[in-house]
């Protein structure tokens, strides 16, 4: 029995956030960034979450710092043909064993006019379903932009 209120017990924590104010998370909710992002290096564990009556973004929260939070898409929505080859380093860090396994986010600049907001096509967000782990991975493929418009989709 005691073994059975253990797996009962969920581990809840509170963050501050820029979007959302206060929320409570659970950990099975968290992805590790080994190595941080580009930039934030220090950032290694982070949250998405819903934009309320939006199905197409969602906000990567950093669960360290409130301030740090980015706008985030399923590159696919906008280029259905974006492609996106996985490199070594990625699917060794990220423990990728299965394809399906793996998630593919972009970064998102708005801008006022909406028109004008861009995606990074260039480095797009991997993450392991499985392992939990995630790494931003710059492709250097020069068919993809670090501004392309959200218009345009990237082709």
């Amino acid at each position: 029995k005691i073994e059975e209120k253990r797996k009962e017990r969920k581990w809840i924590m509170k963050i501050e956030t820029k979007f959302h104010g206060p929320v409570e998370i659970e950990q099975k909710d968290c992805w590790t960034f080994p190595q941080g992002v580009p930039g934030l290096e220090d950032e290694k564990e982070w949250v998405i979450l819903p934009i309320d009556g939006e199905d197409m973004f969602q906000v990567l929260q950093s669960t360290k710092t409130k301030e740090i939070a980015f706008i985030v898409i399923n590159p696919y929505v906008l280029a259905p043909t974006y492609e996106l080859t996985l490199d070594t380093p990625t699917v060794e860090l990220l423990g990728v064993e299965r394809q399906e396994d793996i998630l593919v986010l972009s970064v998102v600049t708005l801008r006022e006019p909406f028109h004008t907001s861009t995606w990074n096509a260039q480095a797009p967000i991997i993450l392991n379903a499985q392992t939990r782990k995630g790494r931003q991975m710059i492709t250097n493929n020069d068919r993809y932009l670090v501004q392309t418009p959200l218009s345009q989709g990237g082709e």
